[in-house]
């Protein structure tokens, strides 16, 4: 895998703390704790290294800083695997072992541990605007993953939308935008059990590469979310086909592509 170090501006391989592992330390942002949704954004990087780099087989050990000095609630709803150890940003001791990824929130006073400086890559995700507002504005109010379920959003019509957008980059978030995400979510669970119904047939090969390619290539997931929109509505390629692919390539993007699988 390959992701974009800040500090020598370009991509480049990620390197394995040691052999088959990858340690990782995710820096808490340093927003106010009523940000909402706009917290998700520096986990959820984490967790898709974690996703991307378990398809190559490295195992991931992640350090993931807190504001309050447990995890955030909401983690599991986005499907966000936890990490293996939370820390305060305050703590004072070093971080045990040295890690190969430091995971940076957007803000540009985002500190950099002692020894998080000596880290040979280092990435940074990009800022979440709420209707064109930063979640920094005064008076702005950012929805929380409850808000979106009073609104029977699933929350992870919010993950697709982020997996949508480059995780470098800003990514506007609105009702409307979170409502068609729902509703490409919903839809590619219903025709992935319809899929499940027709006989199996292997995953095009070249179809597999190139989304592999795009996750290797500093997570190029916007690339993959588009690919599985051409392969949705392609009468060239099998039901089954399909449904293995997308079945397959969930182990990244984690969005319950199968829950309705059998149903």
């Amino acid at each position: 895998m390959r992701l974009y170090d800040i500090r020598r501006e370009a991509v480049v391989a990620i390197a394995p703390s040691r052999r088959g592992v990858l340690r990782m330390h995710a820096v808490a942002p340093t927003i106010e704790p009523d940000a909402g949704i706009a917290s998700l954004r520096t986990p959820l990087l984490a967790d898709l290294i974690r996703r991307g780099a378990s398809l190559s087989g490295l195992t991931v050990h992640l350090v993931q800083d807190v504001l309050v000095g447990a995890p955030p609630a909401d983690l599991p709803a986005l499907n966000i695997y936890p990490a293996e150890h939370y820390r305060r940003p305050d703590d004072p001791r070093d971080l045990v072992e040295r890690v190969s990824v430091v995971i940076l929130g957007s803000w540009a006073d985002e500190p950099l541990r002692r020894t998080d400086a000596d880290a040979p890559h280092t990435v940074r995700v990009g800022p979440l605007l709420f209707e064109g507002r930063a979640t920094r504005t005064p008076g702005g109010v950012v929805p929380s993953i409850v808000d979106l379920s009073t609104r029977g959003l699933d929350p992870l019509a919010l993950r697709l939308h982020l997996l949508s957008h480059d995780y470098r980059g800003p990514v506007d978030v609105d009702w409307g935008s979170l409502r068609a995400a729902y509703t490409t979510l919903v839809r590619w669970r219903r025709n992935v059990a319809t899929w499940a119904t027709e006989p199996s047939a292997a995953m095009p090969p070249g179809t597999v590469a190139a989304l592999r390619a795009a996750i290797d290539d500093d997570l190029d997931l916007p690339a993959v979310v588009r690919a599985l929109l051409e392969m949705e509505g392609s009468s060239d390629v099998p039901a089954g086909a399909k449904f293995e692919t997308f079945a397959y390539i969930d182990r990244v993007l984690g969005l319950d592509l199968v829950r309705e699988v059998g149903r």
